[in-house]
């Protein structure tokens, strides 16, 4: 059983080094030989959606599958919900017409399959971003006129690939925003749209766009190229063409069209190896990959930001920015990069493949996306703060810690996991799938005064997915560390969950006024092991104590403080002692008898 030990320290420089550790224990020989990160270039969001062996897949019960017959055709002509996934092959063909389609899940095209769909009504219900999408491959077609597609106003994958084809006209896509990449040869038309989403360029595509409102093309400038450019801006364009044909552009082997467009903005994904220099341009996002076993860091990358004369400090390529303005930088590391980032302001950060990417102060905006840690990547996050979703898929881990998401939804996926420690979030973490996923935070205290038996708040829970749901936490414990000592004190053991609730009871009573770290150790019940610290300081009562005489003590008494709480018990016999400066009641027979300001 795969077992997974994090600690966590209070946040210095010896978390660089702890990192690292926390790397080598999550990212080892554990990890299946069946989990491949197979497409390498990612989008705003990571295209998880890879090409299924239709050989060996395992197809759920409820996929419908179209071409497993020769020449099989499906027509839905009416509304129709599905809780799985559709996958047209060989030569089948789908056609909806005037068809209502709520599906649960993906649709392929592989083979010589086709899909086509005219007057229709396509919703994906993702509760996640990215959960859905489409797939085309090999020779695939996809025809779609007259229709409407949306997520649940999350954005959805596409993959074209292969000698694939999209021809999509006079469609609603305004509620869809799809993230769609080009692969190999395949080829795509967007005509008549209206927020398409963006279009990511790889290989030797060709992508046709015309009569579009808002669209975002990114360009990939793979190894060996070069280009010197100046984009024009970002209002009307007409009859633009990006390929190698143009003076200043060399080693791009795919061809985009643009005409009669409005608000059209550009991305780059400057590859190692490129030669690139952009002029005179507004840049809506840059994207950098980090490939292969390399160790980089990062500083002072900031978003919203004009740079006159600007080459960016990597070593394995060569990209410079002339009199232009960026609005987002985003970070993509994948295979076995390591990359640390601080002291900047991006819009995205996913971690891929093997890769293993450490962050720390710095402010995430969410412009260009979100937070991921997918694939069998660890994405660390320390002393940051985030406006934007979170999300780990796929084998991936994503850890939090001194984190603050001012805004976002947090998910785990598939078989991933996801630590958050110390760390405020906007929106209860959900487990989906096969994942889990642990919370551990100590919030605050019932007193901060010496003396004081102090309750300690905060979380300490454990969750599993729907397909993982005897994933849970085993135990809990708390330590307290005085202050100038190095050894630790046992509060106490626990066994069940807490959400923000009393985690323990210290009592403070003979210790010294100072500052004290609390540590808070959860365990699960497969051996994860995750520990947090939080300093506090506790004062001392800061009043002095003298004798107090109740007079005319007749019978029993009891003296309680001005919050309820019991004080001492009266004997006939006895009427002097020591209290605080305060005010106190004095009970008898049930009653209170008197109150008392001891001043």
């Amino acid at each position: 059983m795969n077992m997974l030990f994090i600690l966590i320290l209070i946040p210095n420089l010896s978390l660089y080094k702890l990192s690292k550790e926390i790397s080598k224990k999550c990212l080892s020989a554990e990890i299946p030989s069946y989990i491949q990160n197979v497409e390498r270039l990612p989008g705003n969001g990571f295209i998880k959606i890879k090409k299924p062996d239709l050989k060996n897949i395992d197809f759920l019960p409820q996929d419908i599958i179209v071409g497993d017959t020769p020449h099989e055709t499906l027509l839905v002509n009416y509304p129709f919900e599905l809780y799985g996934n559709i996958f047209v092959i060989n030569d089948g063909v789908l056609i909806l017409d005037s068809a209502q389609l709520t599906i649960h899940g993906m649709i392929y095209g592989t083979g010589m399959g086709k899909i086509l769909v005219d007057s229709s009504v396509i919703h994906f219900p993702q509760v996640h971003i990215y959960q859905y999408g489409i797939f085309l491959a090999d020779s695939s077609y996809m025809d779609m006129r007259n229709s409407r597609v949306y997520g649940n106003f999350m954005p959805l994958n596409m993959m074209v690939t292969h000698k694939a084809k999209a021809n999509w006209r006079d469609n609603d896509l305004s509620q869809s925003f799809f993230t769609t990449v080009l692969f190999g040869n395949a080829e795509i038309w967007i005509y008549n749209a209206q927020l398409p989403g963006e279009y990511l360029m790889f290989d030797s595509v060709n992508a046709h766009f015309k009569n579009i409102d808002s669209l975002l093309i990114w360009f990939h400038f793979p190894e060996s190229s070069y280009v010197d450019f100046e984009f024009p801006p970002w209002g009307w364009l007409y009859n633009f063409v990006f390929d190698s044909t143009l003076p200043g552009v060399s080693e791009i082997s795919y061809h985009v069209d643009v005409d009669s467009s409005f608000y059209v903005m550009w991305g780059l994904f400057p590859a190692y190896g490129c030669d690139a220099t952009i002029n005179n341009s507004e840049i809506r996002t840059i994207g950098i990959f980090f490939n292969h076993t390399t160790s980089d860091t990062l500083q002072s990358l900031v978003n919203e930001s004009y740079y006159s004369n600007f080459t960016l400090p990597l070593n394995d390529r060569n990209f410079t920015l002339n009199n232009t303005y960026v609005h987002t930088w985003s970070l993509y590391p994948q295979d076995t990069a390591f990359v640390e980032l601080s002291y900047s302001i991006v819009g995205e950060v996913l971690s891929m493949g093997n890769s293993f990417m450490m962050s720390h102060n710095y402010f995430l905006d969410g412009s260009g996306g979100h937070l991921e840690a997918s694939g069998n990547s660890l994405n660390f996050v320390y002393l940051t703060s985030l406006s934007c979703d979170v999300i780990s898929t796929e084998m991936g881990i994503q850890v939090l810690y001194y984190t603050s998401q001012i805004y976002g939804n947090i998910w785990a996926t598939d078989s991933s996991r996801l630590f958050i420690l110390q760390s405020e979030y906007s929106t209860e973490p959900i487990p989906h799938d096969a994942s889990y996923l642990m919370v551990g935070k100590i919030d605050y205290l019932s007193s901060y005064y010496v003396g004081d038996t102090i309750r300690i708040f905060g979380d300490a829970y454990a969750d599993g997915g729907p397909l993982n749901p005897s994933y849970n936490l085993d135990h809990y414990t708390l330590h307290y560390q005085p202050p100038n000592d190095t050894n630790w004190y046992f509060i106490g053991y626990y066994n069940s969950e807490r959400k923000h609730d009393t985690l323990g009871i210290w009592n403070t009573q003979g210790l010294q006024s100072g500052g004290y770290n609390l540590k808070l150790t959860l365990y699960s019940n497969i051996g994860d092991t995750m520990e947090c610290q939080k300093w506090f300081n506790l004062y001392p009562v800061g009043v002095k104590e003298a004798n107090l005489t109740i007079p005319d003590v007749k019978e029993s008494e009891i003296i309680y403080d001005i919050c309820g709480r019991k004080i001492s018990f009266l004997k006939n016999s006895k009427k002097n002692f020591v209290l605080p400066r305060g005010i106190y009641f004095i009970k008898k027979a049930g009653r209170v008898h008197k109150a008392v300001s001891f001043k």
